[in-house]
């Protein structure tokens, strides 16, 4: 058995033609960007040859993670191709804002909102996403509208170990937030979606601290464990000149190693 014809036995998928025209002028990898596209519910073989090697390529991943971006894009096509054709599902894709890195970014965010609400969100908010696809303005609308059905404030109970994070460092203040008010307040002026991470925190799933300099709110990070998940600074942005600098000593300062902006 060949390697293409073993890969795509590993997968369960059909070894088409054209699929094992693009294994040998490219890479392997389109197997499991194939199995991905199929799982997300994309029928038509030929719509590799819209999808691999663009922008889109990342998104479909196969992973069987119950975390991490492919997830996400599954629920949302799975959903939207009910509606809309396989051609539309991927113009919406390719019309967000993803990041190169696959995790942390606007519209991986977004996303996550998008499916959860999506049987009973506005119609006009949904219309907006469907056109204009995961952007910075849909995301933001997204976490407002996130805010208001997780409107009741939460009051967060940390332990002696959570608040040793809490210091002062060259003018920035790192806290934890008091409540789901507030940290919907971080999301709201960094733009991210933090605000909706209430039950990730009462499940003691992660911690969040965030870091202000002249009254201002500048850094948002995720920790868990002694790892550094997020470190994110406005529009999830990474952290640059004296953000970083802070950074770098807050993290050997408590003991922490940096994970590389992921889920």
């Amino acid at each position: 058995m060949n390697g293409f014809n073993m890969f795509c036995s590993k997968y369960g998928i059909r070894p088409y033609k054209s699929l094992h025209k693009i294994y040998l002028e490219k890479d392997s990898m389109v197997i499991v960007v194939y199995k991905g596209l199929i799982e997300a519910g994309f029928k038509d073989v030929n719509i590799m040859n819209t999808v691999y090697g663009t922008s889109l390529t990342k998104l479909f991943y196969y992973s069987e993670s119950e975390y991490g971006l492919y997830r996400n894009i599954k629920i949302f096509c799975k959903n939207i191709l009910q509606i809309k054709n396989e051609k539309t599902v991927l113009n919406i894709l390719k019309r967000s804002e993803f990041e190169e890195s696959n995790y942390g970014g606007i519209s991986d965010d977004a996303i996550i909102i998008f499916n959860r609400y999506y049987d009973n969100m506005p119609a006009e908010l949904k219309k907006d996403v469907l056109e204009n696809g995961f952007t910075k303005r849909t995301h933001d609308e997204l976490v407002k509208y996130d805010y208001t059905m997780e409107h009741k404030t939460v009051v967060f109970k940390y332990k002696k170990e959570d608040r040793d994070f809490e210091d002062n460092i060259n003018g920035y203040e790192f806290s934890l937030p008091k409540d789901s008010k507030e940290l919907y307040l971080i999301g709201a002026s960094l733009h991210n979606c933090v605000g909706s991470y209430t039950d990730r925190i009462l499940d003691k799933y992660c911690l969040i601290v965030y870091a202000m300099k002249d009254g201002e709110y500048r850094i948002c990070i995720e920790i868990r464990g002694n790892k550094i998940i997020q470190q994110r600074v406005d529009y999830n942005m990474d952290p640059t000149g004296d953000d970083a600098v802070v950074m770098k000593l807050w993290k050997e300062k408590h003991g922490l190693v940096f994970s590389g902006n992921q889920w």
